[in-house]
């Protein structure tokens, strides 16, 4: 039996380190993952760079989630 494995990355605000961060999962292209990338309410370009990119992956899930917290001075917070 082959063995499965799930890889989880969360992003927040990470615009400018997804592209690397895409090019990185390519290594992971043989069958028996999942890659599951969850952005935690970016208010950059965060998913929708993800949403457009796809790393060649088997299988590649990206998820959007609604962010409720406000820290300091976040713009979204105003």
């Amino acid at each position: 039996m082959k063995k499965f494995y799930s890889i989880i990355i969360p992003v927040f605000n990470e615009e400018n380190k997804i592209p690397s961060l895409l090019l990185n999962l390519k290594r992971y292209s043989d069958e028996g993952h999942e890659i599951i990338i969850i952005d935690d309410g970016s208010w950059d370009n965060s998913y929708k760079i993800l949403s457009e990119s796809k790393s060649g992956g088997q299988s590649e899930t990206v998820i959007s989630l609604d962010s409720k917290y406000c820290v300091g001075s976040e713009p979204h917070c105003f």
